[in-house]
C-alpha cells in the first residue's frame, strides 16, 4: 500500500469527518471504525510493512484531532522518556491530576475521552488495579501487621485506594521500586499515611542478585508487557527466590487478543509484548515444581479478555 494510498483511505477520511461534527455518537462511532480498521490493517501486514504503516498514518490530518483527547495528546511526547508511564495510567485510571487535564480538555477531546474510556483495555487496567489490591488484602489477612509487599515497577501505585489493608496501615512492609524518581516522590506525597519504603531502583540491580530482602507477596502490573522472554524469564526466577515460604509471586501481562493493539501502536505509540497462558507457563520453566505451585488465568473467559495472570506461590517445606 503506497502512501498516497494510506493517507487517502476512506475509513481514515470518513473517521475523520465523523469526528470533526463533534457529535457523541459520531465520535463513539468513529473511534470503533478506527480500532477495527488499524487492527485489521496490523494483522493483514507483515511488521517491517505495518512499521511503514504506522509512520504515515501519524501524518494524517485526523491526528491533529485525537490529540485534543489528554491520552493522544500524552503519547506524542512520552515526557517521562518512556512508554506506559504512571502518568499515562493515571490519565486511564481517571487518577491524580486527571480532572485537571480534563477540565482543559475541550469537547471533541471529552468525547474522545470517554470512547476510550470503553475500550476493554482500558477496563482490564481498572480490574487489575482491584485484583492486586485484594491479593494485598489477602496475604495481609493471612499475616497481620506482619505482611512484607514488594511492588516492582510501581508507577504510582494506585492499587493502594483500593486496598482496605493499606488505608487501615495492617501491613508490616511495603516496598516500592521503580526507575523513576518522579513516581516514587509522588508515592511519598500522595500517601504518607502509609508506611511505604520507596526504592530507585532497576530491574537490572534485582537481574545482577543485589538482595532485597524476603516477601510474602511480590507483584508485577504492567512491567512484563515490556520485557523480552529472557528478561521475563530470569526476573521471574529471581523474584521467586525472593519469596517466603508460603509467599506468592503475581504477574499480569496483556494478550494477544488485545483488539486494540492497532490503534495503541499506530497511533500513540505504544507497543506492548503480549502473551497468552502458554507463553507464561514459559517464565516458569526455571523454577522448581517441587518449590511451586502454578497458577495461569485470563482475566476475564468472554472474548472482552485482555489480560493474563501468573501467580506462582512458594511451598512451605
Amino acid at each position: 500500500m503506497t502512501q498516497e494510498a494510506i493517507l487517502n483511505s476512506s475509513v481514515l477520511d470518513d473517521t475523520f469527518s465523523l469526528l470533526q461534527r463533534k457529535k457523541r455518537t459520531d465520535t463513539a462511532i468513529a473511534m470503533q471504525q478506527l480500532a477495527t480498521y488499524l487492527m485489521k490493517q496490523k494483522k493483514a501486514l507483515p511488521p517491517n510493512e505495518w512499521t511503514a504503516f504506522t509512520q504515515i498514518v501519524q501524518t494524517h490530518p485526523i491526528n491533529n484531532l485525537l490529540r485534543e483527547a489528554p491520552q493522544f495528546a500524552h503519547s506524542q511526547t512520552w515526557p517521562r522518556g518512556y512508554k506506559g508511564d504512571a502518568e499515562m495510567m493515571d490519565l486511564i485510571y481517571g487518577m491524580g491530576n486527571n480532572g485537571q487535564r480534563l477540565a482543559r480538555t475541550s469537547a471533541l477531546g471529552l468525547q474522545i475521552n470517554a470512547a476510550q474510556e470503553e475500550w476493554p483495555t482500558h477496563q482490564a487496567a481498572h480490574r487489575r488495579l482491584k485484583k492486586i489490591a485484594q491479593t494485598i488484602d489477602t496475604v495481609a489477612h493471612e499475616k497481620p501487621g506482619k505482611a512484607a509487599i514488594l511492588s516492582v515497577a510501581c508507577g504510582h501505585l494506585r492499587e493502594i485506594v483500593y486496598s482496605h489493608a493499606a488505608i487501615a496501615n495492617l501491613i508490616g512492609q511495603w516496598i516500592a521500586l521503580d526507575q523513576d524518581e518522579k513516581s516514587l516522590a509522588l508515592i511519598q506525597k500522595s500517601y504518607q499515611h502509609v508506611p511505604i519504603q520507596c526504592q530507585h531502583q532497576s530491574i537490572a540491580s534485582l537481574l545482577k542478585g543485589e538482595k532485597i530482602g524476603k516477601f510474602d507477596l511480590i507483584y508485577a502490573a504492567g512491567l512484563y508487557d515490556y520485557l523480552k522472554v529472557n528478561t521475563a524469564k530470569k526476573l521471574t526466577e529471581t523474584l521467586f527466590d525472593n519469596l517466603q515460604p508460603g509467599g506468592r509471586l503475581l504477574i499480569a501481562n496483556f494478550t494477544p487478543n488485545t483488539k486494540e493493539m492497532g490503534i495503541l501502536e499506530s497511533l500513540m505509540d505504544w507497543t506492548l509484548i503480549y502473551r497468552d497462558m502458554k507463553d507464561m507457563a514459559q517464565l516458569t520453566t526455571g523454577i522448581s515444581q517441587h518449590k511451586a505451585a502454578i497458577n495461569i488465568y485470563n482475566d476475564l473467559l468472554n472474548s472482552n479478555n485482555r489480560l493474563v495472570y501468573l501467580e506462582v506461590k512458594r511451598k512451605i517445606a
